[in-house]
């Protein structure tokens, strides 16, 4: 990958992992400063809730972008994980911490999708038995 290309990607991706830990640190805010009412204690519940699920995702993002970043500075960034080819500069771009090229990353969606058809069938054979 050309030098201009990485550093570009780069800049993007820290300026995401800027913009997710902003977020989570907004979401926290909020999260603190709630306090329940009797009344209100299921709504308030539930909120929490989705906030450690939004919480429990950007740090998983944040994880995935700070993976890309340690691929840049090893001179890996850019290379499927799993079959070695270069990730093309499109779909880095549209999605920077792509560890799939785009052919890999459609066979692991048809895998997955015949495993959760698999799941369904072996689920509804089993409620019938």
């Amino acid at each position: 990958m050309e030098k201009r290309n990485l550093l570009k990607l780069k800049k993007i991706l820290i300026g995401i992992k800027k913009e997710v830990i902003a977020q989570k640190q907004d979401n926290s805010l909020i999260y603190a400063e709630k306090l329940p009412d009797t009344i209100d204690q299921s709504v308030d519940d539930s909120e929490k809730l989705l906030n450690s699920k939004f919480i429990t995702r950007k740090n998983l993002y944040l994880k995935k972008i700070d993976d890309a970043l340690n691929k840049i500075e090893n001179d890996t960034y850019g290379v499927c994980d799993n079959c070695g080819d270069e990730i093309d500069l499109q779909r880095l771009l549209a999605r920077p911490t792509a560890s799939l090229c785009i052919f890999c990353k459609q066979e692991q969606e048809r895998e997955e999708r015949i495993d959760q058809q698999k799941s369904g069938f072996l689920k509804s054979w089993e409620e019938n038995e």
